[in-house]
């Protein structure tokens, strides 16, 4: 641990810089967001699940469900769907259908 002393004896203060984390890594608030999709969208194993309860709240983790989609003209979309189901907002998606090749709204969304 990194210490560094700071006046004269006998007022003497002990303190470790404000970067410094004890066994772990700070990551800015900007980041956590980008961090949390590439680890929910990694598939399921153990050490995945164990580090999302480590981040999120219980019953957050067991409402995600993994996406190993790594297509990059899909992140974009997949990140405002995220971000909208965690602000709790209505979402109205135009996709194309794999069956018919034409675009649709989804069920029950109104263009």
């Amino acid at each position: 641990m990194p210490l560094v002393r700071d006046g004269e004896s006998p007022q003497v203060f002990w303190s470790v810089p404000r970067e410094w984390t004890p066994d772990g890594v700070a990551v800015a608030t900007p980041d956590v967001a980008q961090l949390l999709r590439f680890i929910a969208r990694s598939p399921r194993t153990p050490t995945r699940d164990a580090l999302m309860r480590k981040l999120l709240p219980a019953d957050t983790v067991a409402a995600i469900t993994p996406n190993a989609a790594d297509l990059p003209e899909r992140e974009s979309t997949l990140a405002r769907l995220e971000d909208a189901q965690a602000r709790k907002r209505a979402v109205r998606l135009l996709y194309t259908t794999a069956k018919t090749g034409t675009d649709s709204f989804l069920s029950g969304a109104t263009p």
